[in-house]
């Protein structure tokens, strides 16, 4: 996330017709890359899509 037209990242949790953000960052980070870690767990009937 490096720029001047940097907007945001986020990791939403769907379910059903519902989302819910669960972790966002907006804005430059600069050149360097940081570590995130977003705990969801996985349902058959919801299952991750990246």
């Amino acid at each position: 996330m490096y720029g001047p037209n940097v907007g945001s990242l986020s990791v939403q949790k769907l379910s059903g017709v519902f989302s819910q953000v669960r972790w966002t960052t907006t804005g430059g980070k600069g050149f360097e890359w940081y570590h995130a870690q977003v705990n969801l767990q996985a349902s058959t009937s919801n299952p991750p899509q990246y």
